[in-house]
């Protein structure tokens, strides 16, 4: 509706504050990441919005949706079997949402850098644009 702020609903009900990035799913379910707010949302195809992960608080935690923190949330992917994943820009972090909801760390140590061999202690510069769901490697499986 034009309008910033934060509120799940369908249609102009729905509000966001500076969504940045986007992707959909093999059901055509939007996913966005709202960085103003810091959420991850979805849309369904009747354009109903939900938030999907995020406590609205700037931070970092681990947890099921709504007690999960990002800080800045810049990127959004859905991979083939539905796991998301988020470039959580400020927590120099790659992020991974399962489909229970629950939100953890997939790359990243949490600081500013750009070296590393094992994903966990790789170090990142704010990943920031989007992430390819056919080219997010986990273990030796590409999907």
């Amino acid at each position: 509706n034009g309008k910033m702020g934060w509120a799940d609903g369908k249609g102009a009900k729905a509000r966001f504050n500076s969504p940045q990035g986007m992707c959909i799913d093999k059901e055509d379910t939007v996913y966005i990441a709202d960085y103003g707010n810091q959420r991850i949302r979805k849309m369904s195809k009747e354009g109903e919005v939900v938030t999907v992960a995020g406590s609205g608080e700037p931070g970092f935690a681990p947890g099921h949706g709504q007690l999960a923190r990002f800080r800045g949330p810049r990127s959004v992917s859905v991979s083939q079997d539905g796991i998301v994943y988020v470039g959580d820009r400020e927590n120099f972090r790659v992020r991974k949402i399962s489909e229970d909801g629950y939100v953890w760390t997939f790359a990243g140590m949490g600081k500013l850098g750009g070296c590393g061999d094992d994903a966990c202690e790789d170090e990142f510069c704010g990943p920031t644009r989007r992430l390819s769901s056919r080219r997010v490697m986990e273990g030796e499986e590409f999907f």
